[in-house]
């Protein structure tokens, strides 16, 4: 009797696997699970917080870094963590880097916004806005 085909990343239940067909099959952790409206589970909104609050307490620490001086010199700085990385940000926007460009450019000037796009042939788009049944306007 043959053997069943395989397909890759899955075992033989047919059930996705991280190790693309061997192994367990691949379950989401509790962070990465969804409720049914698709919205983050309560674990991982305080996993996020504790983040943030770790991250944001970081950057508010004194911290120094060198920097050499166009006379050949190293100079060290001290500033909060936050200061010494809009610093790193800026220099790298300003040797060129197109990624730190656009951030430093969104954070002072506000992102472009998206132009709406018409319908068929660019004709503009017709919102009709009606009340839910029940509500009264």
């Amino acid at each position: 009797m043959k053997k069943p085909k395989i397909k890759p990343g899955r075992n033989a239940a047919g059930r996705f696997t991280r190790q693309g067909g061997k192994g367990r099959p691949f379950k989401p952790g509790p962070d990465e699970r969804r409720n049914t409206a698709g919205q983050r589970s309560k674990a991982a909104v305080e996993t996020t917080k504790r983040i943030r609050a770790e991250i944001l307490a970081e950057l508010d620490r004194e911290g120094s870094y060198k920097i050499r001086m166009p006379d050949g010199k190293e100079r060290v700085f001290k500033a909060r963590n936050y200061e010494l990385l809009a610093r790193v940000i800026v220099r790298q926007a300003l040797s060129g880097d197109y990624q730190f460009v656009s951030l430093v450019l969104d954070r002072t000037e506000g992102k472009v916004p998206m132009p709406i796009q018409g319908g068929e042939d660019d004709k503009p788009v017709l919102l009709k806005i009606v009340p839910a049944a029940g509500v009264k306007a």
